[in-house]
């Protein structure tokens, strides 16, 4: 049986306009606000609060997970926001 490893998965989110302007790290509960209800409508489950970071315009976060679980085998098009799932390895994009 392979080894299963951890990873982490990080992603970065920068906000532009009025959205930018309250996103800060004076204010994290409007900024963790803000983040779950953009992940809501992409449809990407949100993190931990303990698991971000917001500075200025911007939202850092992670998740740790194992590779070929079901977390790593997702895509989002950001375009409409639809959530893509790879059921098998064989299957994923090889796109980067």
């Amino acid at each position: 049986m392979p080894r299963r490893v951890d990873i982490q998965i990080t992603i970065f989110i920068s906000y532009f306009g009025s959205k930018a302007s309250q996103v800060n790290s004076s204010d994290f509960s409007t900024a963790y606000k803000i983040l779950k209800a953009d992940l809501l409508v992409l449809k990407v489950c949100y993190p931990k609060r303990e698991n971000v970071e917001v500075t200025p315009g911007c939202v850092k976060f992670f998740w740790t997970t194992r590779i070929n679980s079901v977390s790593t085998s997702f895509t989002v098009d950001v375009r409409t926001g639809r959530q893509l799932l790879h059921n098998s390895p064989s299957s994923r994009s090889t796109r980067p």
